[in-house]
């Protein structure tokens, strides 16, 4: 089958020159990019600091990116395909990644569905949870992520209203947990986080939860 990131057959980085690290996703793995950008391998370093410069991407989103030639030239598609860059780097280093890990040189999901997905990512129709959904789901079936989300309804968040419903409900699930952190244990409110975000099914705002979440702790 044809590699995406073939420097003879597919689309090549700009001012790359056609050089690719030859280790797989699935051989580099998540581990790539919690290492210093380029810190084992000058090319990686290069192809990522053009990256970073071409497209103002975040350094460590950048070197993930460099860690593949596959990840490499389906981000340059996405972007072709008009999505936004960052949104498009966070896609294609998590759930594309993910993807070629799985699937080898076929994975399910194409630079078209990715772009409709982050431009939705983007600009705040629909959450990471449900992005990540809407890929996973779309990789599956071959359907259209752009598709999936009206289908589901993930484009309507949730009112602060119904979050706060979830909030006080999670409250009353888990006593125990509120007992302690009312009683110093900050770190559970990550806890009750989650299970707000489960609740609502990818349709709430993270950053709304975690202030509803606050609020509702915070009351005796």
């Amino acid at each position: 089958a044809r590699r995406a990131g073939d420097p003879k057959r597919g689309p090549a980085v700009a001012g790359g020159g056609g050089r690719r690290n030859e280790q797989s996703p699935a051989a580099s793995g998540a581990a790539d990019a919690s290492h210093t950008p380029g810190a084992l391998d000058p090319a990686r370093a290069e192809v990522a600091a053009r990256l970073a410069a071409a497209h103002g991407l975040a350094p460590s989103d950048a070197d993930a990116l460099a860690s593949s030639g596959e990840l490499v030239a389906f981000f340059v598609l996405v972007v072709a395909h008009g999505a936004p860059a960052q949104a498009a780097a966070n896609l294609v280093v998590n759930e594309v990644a993910r993807e070629l890990r799985e699937r080898g040189d076929r994975p399910g999901l194409t630079p078209a569905g990715v772009a409709g997905a982050a431009r939705l990512l983007a600009d705040g129709t629909i959450t990471a949870t449900a992005a990540k959904e809407v890929l996973a789901e779309a990789a599956a079936s071959g359907a259209d992520p752009v598709e999936l989300v009206a289908a589901r309804g993930l484009d309507r968040a949730l009112p602060e209203a119904e979050v706060r419903r979830l909030a006080l409900e999670a409250l009353a699930r888990h006593p125990d947990e509120v007992s302690s952190y009312r009683a110093g244990k900050q770190g559970l409110r990550g806890f009750f986080i989650g299970q707000v975000m489960r609740g609502a099914g990818g349709r709430a705002d993270p950053q709304v939860v975690q202030r509803v979440v606050g609020e509702v702790l915070g009351q005796e």
